[in-house]
């Protein structure tokens, strides 16, 4: 077998010895290279905030990086069916921060509204933060022209497990029909659909919806009739440390790839962690320092 398209997400960061000491938050602008490129620039985002951790644990700090790099940038930001705008600039070669409403944080599994829609008239690049106390993530926010119609989850598993594995899909401005061929159970609008049956979801324009499991939820493929942003990870989950919440939007398989370059994380003791999923039968060459292998992977596997 040849290779086929695959894609890396490396989820290594999320296990680090992250806590409150760990994190810096910029209250002001901070100043970046000319040249420089901080993430995908776009004119136009949408996205959400999964659940971290318990919902009746901490407050929730809800933020947006937002770079730009065209002088006096107008970036507005508003939150779908809320009422809500707001507008800041994005100065070139400085990042700025805005405070997103803690209310447009999802919880559990179902159909939210509250999606946020980030608009500006020059391409800018945003990072979105979902902070609680001692559990934290990051994700670059991808602009819509990156959106796709097929996907494949990804969600780490550490131990202890005792909170859920989850995903969230949002639509752009169009509705959409989501077909989602589950490798976990979830129970949505009251039913329970088992591993290995298909979900059929309908959602609106700028309309999201987040799906848990306690089964690990990897390998579940996700197909829309139109472009969606898809977001996976993890309310909270252990590994080396206490539990950190995950969150990564995911790129759709269109634009997977084949070589992918790993940098190992210096600042702790153990392992770094790498999870590959595969949309097609492909063979995997890979090789770690001096130790070199090879995995043959069906489509939907992840390692």
């Amino acid at each position: 077998m040849g290779f086929a398209n695959i894609i890396l997400h490396l989820w290594a960061w999320i296990f680090m010895l992250w806590s409150v000491a760990n994190i810096s938050i910029a209250v002001s602008p901070v100043e970046i290279p000319d040249s420089s490129c901080s993430g995908p620039q776009g004119t136009e985002f949408i996205t959400v905030f999964m659940q971290n951790h318990l919902p009746s644990y901490g407050g929730k700090d809800f933020r947006l990086f937002i770079t730009g790099y065209t002088p006096g940038t107008l970036v507005t930001i508003s939150v779908n069916k809320a009422g809500i705008r707001f507008n800041v600039r994005a100065n070139l070669g400085e990042t700025t921060w805005i405070q997103i409403p803690e209310f447009v944080g999802l919880a559990g599994s179902k159909i939210f509204d509250h999606t946020v829609i980030i608009r500006a008239d020059h391409e800018i690049s945003i990072l979105a933060l979902n902070y609680k106390t001692y559990t934290a993530d990051t994700t670059v926010v991808y602009p819509v022209e990156k959106l796709g119609t097929e996907y494949y989850v990804v969600t780490p598993v550490g131990n202890p497990d005792g909170l859920d594995k989850q995903f969230a899909v949002v639509a752009w401005k169009d509705p959409t029909i989501v077909e989602v061929y589950l490798k976990g159970a979830v129970t949505f609008q009251g039913e329970t659909y088992r591993a290995g049956t298909k979900l059929v979801i309908s959602l609106g324009a700028y309309q999201a919806v987040q799906l848990q499991s306690r089964d690990d939820l990897s390998g579940t493929r996700i197909v829309s009739q139109n472009p969606v942003a898809v977001y996976s990870g993890h309310v909270c989950v252990a590994k080396h440390t206490k539990c950190d919440h995950v969150s990564e939007q995911l790129l759709p398989v269109s634009v997977w790839g084949t070589t992918f370059i790993v940098p190992p994380l210096s600042f702790q003791p153990n392992f770094d962690l790498v999870y590959v999923a595969a949309s097609q039968h492909t063979r995997i060459d890979y090789q770690s320092g001096k130790v070199r292998a090879t995995r043959n992977l069906v489509a939907g596997q992840v390692v």
